[in-house]
């Protein structure tokens, strides 16, 4: 599917962003504007692009995955985030969730993710730079070091 048409792109997130509102799990209007903003299916590798806007979990690379969209939309909506916080993330993963804080955080906040494989951080910073991400820092460090 690597010349899947972006009209079925669109079509998909809008089908998953409409189930996860009618389970209640996305509420608030900046999550629902973060999840119709930062496309998860840049943030996939090729191989699992049909599978982008499936509520599962994905793999991506060096044995990590891409979280499960209800999960991140449940976690999103309970930060509460608000215009100018800053943000730690340990496990920088794909980067999608890094580009939704980014987008809940707005131009005035910051989001520092930290992981310790450096395939992963570049990995991630190919995907964030698609979506011209510029309020993050993604940095190849321990996590687990605090």
């Amino acid at each position: 599917m690597d010349n899947m048409d972006p009209d079925t792109f669109e079509e998909r997130k809008r089908i998953l962003i409409n189930y996860l509102i009618s389970e209640g799990i996305l509420k608030s209007e900046k999550v629902i504007n973060a999840f119709e903003s930062v496309p998860r299916h840049l943030f996939v590798t090729t191989e699992h692009l049909d599978e982008a806007y499936v509520d599962e979990p994905i793999p991506i690379i060096e044995g990590t995955t891409i979280s499960q969209p209800s999960v991140v939309a449940e976690m999103l909506e309970e930060l509460e985030l608000e215009d100018g916080n800053k943000v730690l993330e340990v496990g920088t993963g794909s980067g999608w969730l890094t580009g939704l804080l980014s987008y809940c955080v707005g131009e005035n906040g910051l989001i520092i993710s930290i992981d310790g494989n450096m395939f992963v951080v570049e990995f991630a910073k190919r995907n964030l730079n698609k979506i011209k991400a510029k309020n993050v820092e993604v940095i190849i460090a321990d996590g687990t070091l605090g």
